[in-house]
C-alpha cells in the first residue's frame, strides 16, 4: 500500500466503528471495535511514516496529488503551477 492508501483504510476503519448503523448491523463487540482501531491506528501510523520519509523531497506530481486528495486539499489549477496562467 501507498502513503495515501494507508491514510484512506484507517479513515475508513473508523469510520465502521462511528457508524453506529453499521455497528449494529455487524454486531460488533467492544473487543472487535478495540480490534478495528487498532488496525486503523498501524494504518494511520504507516501512512505517517510514508508521508514523514517524503518530507522535503520533490514529490512527483502524481504522488503529491495523492497525497493532496486524501488531505482533502483541492485540487491545483495546473497552467498556474506550469507558469501559464
Amino acid at each position: 500500500m501507498t502513503g495515501p492508501e494507508h491514510y484512506r483504510e484507517a479513515e475508513q476503519l473508523l469510520a465502521y466503528i462511528e457508524d453506529g448503523a453499521y455497528r449494529d448491523r455487524m454486531h460488533l463487540s467492544e473487543a472487535a471495535e478495540h480490534s478495528i482501531a487498532a488496525r486503523a491506528q498501524v494504518h494511520a501510523t504507516l501512512a505517517l511514516a510514508a508521508a514523514t520519509a517524503l518530507a522535503g523531497e520533490r514529490l512527483p506530481f502524481g504522488d503529491f496529488a495523492a497525497w493532496n486528495e486524501v488531505a482533502g486539499v483541492p485540487a491545483p489549477n495546473t497552467k498556474a503551477v506550469n507558469g501559464r496562467g
